[in-house]
């Protein structure tokens, strides 16, 4: 696969841990300086700022029409995707994720809470695991959660709770219809179908593996790590491609509409932009 750098723009003062991107293609980003930004895909122009979180943006995802973000202060907020209006926030929640007409938080306290989406208000809490959630995506009627010694996918209504995989320490994870798809602190990369069966599991082949994204076709899979961005077929677990970076720190990566472009949020407080040939 051929990949060229296309453009680099500024998106923080310090460093961009979190990047997605709306349906009509404007970026939003999290920065390390607390701001949650929006950009103009096609002239790299700022379009909007707010100062979301006073300890850094740690995590951003757009679905449904918002944007929920949250921050090292602990707090899940969710906006409007368009103006960038504040919602509504809830406190003691490390991690957030919109699909499926749910809103679902991480506690500070390692345990998967259900929202409404509308108003932010507890619908339910789910079973508490004993080891620590790591992160987790939400994937049909239920979530799947990276704990510290693997999957375990866990119903948001009814049902038991099944262990997917018993093994390292999950890093980031990403799903669609197809199912999820997971790395791992012990290098490696795996997918799963929705009813959790191990599609295929390899090594990575890089350092510090950081942030995972399926492509909007569902065939590819890009994992961002310290100096590189790799890209793996989503049905064989083949390596197809490697973006290499002389910057240490790459952190959130997110497709185009398309699948022709990456767009990597780095250390440096830029935002890089590849197309994928």
């Amino acid at each position: 696969m051929k990949t060229e750098l296309l453009h680099t723009f500024v998106a923080d003062s310090r460093a961009v841990p979190a990047i997605d991107r709306l349906p009509d293609g404007t970026l939003v980003t999290g920065g390390a300086d607390g701001h949650l930004r929006r950009w103009d895909p096609a002239h790299w122009i700022e379009l909007s700022a707010v100062d979301a979180h006073g300890k850094g943006v740690r995590g951003v995802q757009v679905a449904d029409g918002r944007i929920a973000s949250v921050g090292g202060d602990r707090t899940l907020r969710v906006w409007t995707a368009v103006e960038g209006r504040p919602l509504y926030a809830i406190t003691r929640r490390i991690d957030g994720r919109l699909a499926g007409g749910l809103l679902v938080g991480n506690s500070s306290r390692g345990r998967i809470c259900v929202h409404d989406p509308q108003t932010g208000e507890l619908v339910r809490r789910l079973p508490r695991l004993d080891d620590d959630i790591r992160c987790f995506t939400v994937l049909g009627e239920g979530v799947v959660a990276g704990a510290a010694d693997g999957l375990v996918w866990m119903p948001t209504v009814g049902g038991r709770t099944r262990r997917w995989a018993r093994t390292a320490a999950v890093v980031a994870l990403d799903s669609d219809d197809a199912g999820a798809c997971a790395v791992f602190e012990d290098g490696t990369v795996g997918a799963w179908s929705p009813t959790g069966d191990a599609s295929w599991r390899v090594p990575a082949d890089g350092a510090l593996p950081q942030a995972l994204r399926i492509s909007p076709d569902g065939e590819r899979v890009a994992l961002s790590m310290a100096y590189q961005v790799r890209i793996f077929d989503r049905q064989t677990g083949r390596a197809v491609g490697t973006i290499k970076s002389r910057l240490k720190g790459l952190f959130g990566v997110v497709w185009s509409a398309d699948g022709g472009r990456l767009y990597c949020g780095a250390g440096d407080g830029r935002v890089r932009v590849w197309s994928l040939g």
